[in-house]
């Protein structure tokens, strides 16, 4: 039984990835503004560890801006059907599952290495494969639905008569099927 379109659950995963993004960028201005009070009361020493934590967390907050733009920008690309408006999303998603991914392994190794209790690594093993698969599952529903439009505009455009293939001389072709009017004929 089918729930909703591709396009409609591209569109709920866009306006969910800009509430949480909104939601994390308000907590990193809390968080930054409760360092940079803390930091206040304290001797000049920590002063390198307040301007590191004050980098990481703006870097954090600009990051999280970003997002919600890019968020965004997902949302107008399924709605105007303009696969080249999706494509961003899918970069960063994917660099993002593949930072992920080297997280998980990196934490397991880590882990291991320093004799953390083995039920406390499998849980955050199994925790960390799940959130890289359902990541990956979003991001294979958005790239299918980013390949169907894209697919749909090259048919528009005249890029895209049919989906026939006639090996890699288009001159061999059917004349029905000569999309490419300056490629001279065989004599």
């Amino acid at each position: 039984m089918k729930c909703c379109s591709r396009s409609t659950l591209g569109v709920i995963i866009g306006i969910l990835n800009i509430l949480i993004y909104i939601f994390v960028a308000v907590v990193m201005l809390g968080l930054l503004q409760n360092l940079q009070e803390r930091f206040d009361k304290t001797v000049e020493q920590k002063e390198k560890a307040a301007e590191l934590g004050t980098v990481l967390i703006s870097s954090l907050f600009a990051a999280c801006l970003a997002m919600i733009i890019v968020s965004g920008v997902l949302i107008m690309g399924i709605i105007k059907r303009r696969h080249k408006l999706i494509l961003p999303w899918l970069v960063l998603h994917g660099l993002g599952l593949a930072v992920d991914g080297a997280r998980v392994v990196l934490t397991l190794i880590l882990s291991l290495v320093n004799g953390i209790s083995l039920s406390v690594v499998l849980t955050s093993f199994v925790f960390g494969v799940i959130g890289v698969c359902l990541g990956a599952l979003i991001f294979w529903t958005i790239y299918s639905l980013w390949r169907d439009i894209r697919r749909m505009n090259d048919e528009k455009s005249g890029k895209l008569i049919a989906d026939v293939h006639y090996g890699f001389d288009p001159a061999n072709a059917p004349p029905q099927y000569h999309f490419l009017p300056a490629l001279p004929q065989k004599s």
